[in-house]
């Protein structure tokens, strides 16, 4: 069969975890893919310094050039409610590609609430009677302007893959989709051999980490404050990523931009805990957190809501408006010997790599990309 996977944009700066789900797919369950990228880069890409060209596209999937097609949208960028979201404006040429390529499945991953790309993948599939399968992005937009037509869109999808029981939640509610059936829980599809612990590169100090955007959405203000207010020489402070919002960095912060995705695993086994201290405005399980853990770094995360969370080993819940835990959960991990943390992050590890593999997805799409065997929730998940 001839897969299309559609995504909004196809980030550089991340490496080729955009583009390891259609390489898998080729690889994993022998079918023809296609990815359709757009001509016009993300912010992300932007801000990293990347210009556009076919080539690394071509390189990134690894596929042959004849599995990577372009077309020419408009790039918007719309404020939300907590960042600046680009999206893509498709033009002529998206139809004639999706013409050309024809594709027998789409397999789509969803960009916060329905892009135009979207629509026209469901019309595509709605004319010609083709099968859509979506990937949960976890990201939730409040623009409620077009639910009526998004909901026609997501409850005409063969399946939806998300991250957890409050993903399922979140989408069944919002476009009333109450079909347990509908649903596969997984982990994120992470690469094993990428993400995985360095004993090397851990301090014997207690390192408390941040990895992503400096805003203030996600409680990186509540970051620095913790770091000027926590004095202890037995507990450093790190934070990776770009400094959007201008923050003036306290010396007890070593920060750096974004460092390349190869090198991951010796950033996260540096860090022995990864807090993110404000969930609030972005509730879902965040990429950075399953990278963490599959290096052994214990994830601290401000949310009451554990149903966003697939596993709950090594994540730590506090309340964003109660620091005073989290300083307690450092104060008690901090007491632990290079070696303790070495044994303890060694099995953190494994635990979360042997999950990613064993999370059942690969079987689950290909049943639901050929229509064949059952359906259902896997064991893990909860129905919404």
């Amino acid at each position: 069969m001839k897969i299309l996977v559609s995504n909004e944009f196809y980030e550089l700066f991340r490496g080729d975890k955009d583009f390891i789900i259609p390489r898998l797919i080729a690889q994993k369950l022998g079918h023809q893919v296609v990815i359709l990228c757009p001509t016009k880069l993300s912010l992300s890409d932007e801000h990293a310094g990347f210009q556009f060209a076919r080539e690394i596209f071509v390189e990134r999937l690894g596929l042959g050039p004849a599995a990577v097609r372009f077309h020419r949208p408009l790039r918007l960028i719309r404020q939300t409610h907590n960042k600046r979201m680009p999206f893509l404006l498709p033009l002529p040429s998206y139809l004639v590609q999706l013409w050309r390529i024809r594709p027998d499945c789409i397999v789509e991953s969803i960009y916060t609430t329905l892009t135009p790309r979207s629509f026209l993948n469901w019309m595509y599939c709605a004319l010609f009677r083709k099968p859509r399968v979506l990937l949960d992005a976890g990201d939730e937009g409040r623009n409620r302007r077009i639910l009526p037509l998004e909901r026609r869109a997501i409850r005409s999808a063969r399946k939806i893959f998300t991250y957890s029981p409050g993903g399922v939640r979140r989408i069944a509610e919002k476009y009333d989709l109450h079909d347990p059936d509908k649903f596969f829980i997984h982990l994120k599809l992470l690469d094993t051999a990428r993400f995985h612990y360095e004993p090397a590169h851990t301090r014997p100090e207690f390192t408390v980490g941040y990895v992503g955007r400096f805003i203030r959405a996600k409680g990186f203000d509540r970051f620095l404050e913790l770091a000027r207010n926590y004095h202890d020489p037995g507990v450093r402070f790190r934070a990776v990523g770009p400094n959007e919002e201008g923050y003036d960095m306290p010396a007890a912060v070593e920060h750096s931009d974004y460092v390349d995705n190869a090198r991951l695993a010796e950033i996260y086994s540096a860090i022995d805990l990864l807090v993110v201290p404000d969930m609030r405005r972005f509730l879902g399980y965040f990429t950075v957190m399953q990278e963490a853990l599959m290096c052994g770094a214990e994830v601290a995360a401000g949310c009451h809501d554990r149903s966003f969370f697939p596993k709950s080993e090594g994540v730590f819940f506090f309340d964003p408006d109660r620091p005073g835990d989290l300083v307690a959960h450092i104060c008690r991990r901090a007491r632990q010997t290079r070696e303790e943390k070495i044994a303890v992050r060694q099995a953190l590890a494994e635990e979360y790599r042997r999950a990613t593999e064993e999370s059942g997805f690969w079987p689950e799409l290909e049943k639901a990309i050929t229509g064949q065997g059952g359906n259902g929730l896997c064991g893990r998940s909860e129905s919404p």
